[in-house]
């Protein structure tokens, strides 16, 4: 009885031949158990006389065809067509577009692309799934679009949608001039004196009026797609927050509206006592406008030319260092402190702790706004809503923890850090680094072999050669070992083929 190269894909059958009726029970009207052979289809049971053949050459397909009911004839038939062609593989899932060692191919390639900061986008992937396709031997030709949108639904991947940020590298020598600023910034805090009340954090936080953040939503299956309204008045806000180390309550807010002309109606009763409202073209904020805020901040505050000195650290934006916004803050005893330009946020108090609840609260008052009266949510609503948002917001636990978070009090410069992703240790660990990178896949060398593979399609039927002429001389154990270690050839090359 000849042998054959590879046990049948008893899965693929599985798949092919399922229906719901045949399966729905293991039992005969009459309450008799069905046998093995009345539970599995026709294919099935000839992949299964098949593979006993395999198992036991000295049998005779007669013996396969009384034990599986399967017409000897259909066996011989079988055998016949391997024998006319005995490297054309494993009987079973040969219309598949890709194989296993191929999809897990895929898989390890969408990883790599998102470790190297890459988006693995769909036309992407399915390119590289061409690719694939292209070094088989003989080339095949590209799959169908419809093919692929139904091959990545049903191969563990899902399709989500990226979120912009702004990718900030963070190396060994970031870190060192946090470590200096920090060592400025404590000299600072030690000549001054300065209390928890005194250590004032400033900033912009912009706001799309009315715009809330895409929600998670669960809906019938018949529908596909749901949209949110927006408002015909998408405004910009931006309001400038001040908050002190010891948590106590912020300054009144200073609102800039993009626009030219203020409104009478946008002043509701709701709005915080103090609070200084402003247009601008552009809805940011300016030279002009960062000097007006300072006056404001040192009106609804205890700075002035004999109060207590105040620490006031910001950004590096142009409009925080013009001569008129440094002559006032010395009027005033403030000393302005300024951040890290590229890495504010990381060490702002204001962005490490503050203003994605800030984000989260308006976005909440939309939809409270909107579920129970159903009225578009404009600049009139906003300003009638913001002092109910900053109440949630600045909590003194909340800007006590941002301040702690970004390690700016107590001042400790490790705590600074945990919010850096470093992608460069150091010099000194720069040859540990190298020795963790993955290596590209290398073959093993193999002395006094005829002939070295070139291609995937060599490697397998060369492995299904010396199955052939080996299979009987090897002990089960030995067979699996080589069965997983040609299995990982051929993923190792699928790799490969998509650098």
């Amino acid at each position: 009885m000849p042998d054959f190269s590879d046990p049948m894909d008893l899965d693929e059958y599985d798949n092919d031949d399922y229906n719901p009726n045949d399966y729905d029970s293991d039992f005969t009207p009459e309450g008799e158990e069905l046998t093995p052979n009345q539970r599995n289809s026709d294919k099935v049971r000839l992949a299964k006389a098949l593979n006993f053949l395999c198992d036991y050459p000295d049998e005779k397909a007669t013996t396969a065809a009384i034990i599986y009911d399967v017409p000897r004839s259909t066996i011989q038939s079988a055998i016949d067509q391997k024998l006319a062609n005995p490297f054309a593989g494993p009987v079973g899932g040969q219309n598949k577009i890709l194989q296993e060692t191929q999809a897990t191919a895929i898989h390890l390639f969408i990883r790599s692309l998102i470790s190297h900061n890459m988006k693995p986008t769909i036309e992407l992937v399915y390119n590289a799934i061409c690719g694939l396709r292209k070094q088989e031997e003989p080339p095949q030709k590209d799959p169908s679009w419809s093919w692929f949108m139904k091959w990545w639904k049903s191969n563990g991947l899902h399709k989500i949608k990226t979120k912009p940020i702004a990718v900030v590298r963070v190396t060994a020598n970031d870190a060192e001039e946090v470590q200096k600023w920090f060592k400025r910034y404590r000299r600072t805090l030690r000549k001054y004196g300065f209390e928890p009340k005194d250590i004032i954090n400033f900033d912009e936080a912009g706001f799309r009026v009315g715009c809330p953040k895409g929600q998670w939503i669960l809906v019938p299956e018949d529908i596909k797609e749901l949209y949110a309204s927006s408002p015909e008045d998408r405004r910009s806000v931006t309001i400038i927050e001040a908050i002190a180390a010891s948590g106590g309550k912020p300054p009144p807010p200073f609102i800039i509206v993009q626009g030219k002309h203020l409104m009478m109606n946008w002043f509701q009763k709701e709005l915080e006592l103090g609070a200084k409202v402003i247009t601008s073209e552009k809805g940011f904020t300016n030279d002009y406008i960062a000097t007006r805020w300072l006056q404001h901040f040192i009106d609804h505050s205890d700075a002035g030319p004999h109060g207590p000195w105040k620490l006031l650290l910001m950004d590096n934006h142009g409009s925080h260092t013009t001569a008129e916004f440094v002559q006032l803050c010395r009027a005033n005893r403030i000393v302005p402190f300024p951040l890290l330009a590229h890495l504010t946020h990381c060490m702002q108090p204001l962005d490490v702790g503050i203003f994605q609840p800030y984000k989260h609260w308006h976005d909440k008052a939309i939809q409270i706004a909107k579920a129970g009266q159903g009225v578009e949510y404009g600049l009139i609503s906003f300003l009638r809503d913001l002092t109910s948002i900053q109440e949630k917001t600045f909590k003194r636990s909340t800007i006590k923890s941002a301040f702690k978070r970004s390690g700016m009090w107590p001042p400790n410069f490790k705590e600074c850090l945990k919010n850096l992703k470093t992608f460069d240790t150091g010099k000194d660990e720069e040859k540990d680094q190298a020795s963790e990178e993955t290596p590209e896949p290398q073959l093993p060398p193999h002395e006094r072999h005829p002939m070295t593979p070139k291609k995937a399609a060599d490697s397998v039927k060369a492995y299904q050669q010396f199955q052939q002429e080996n299979r009987h001389k090897m002990s089960s154990p030995t067979k699996e070992r080589l069965e997983t270690l040609v299995k990982g050839i051929e993923e190792l090359t699928a790799r490969f083929c998509l650098l």
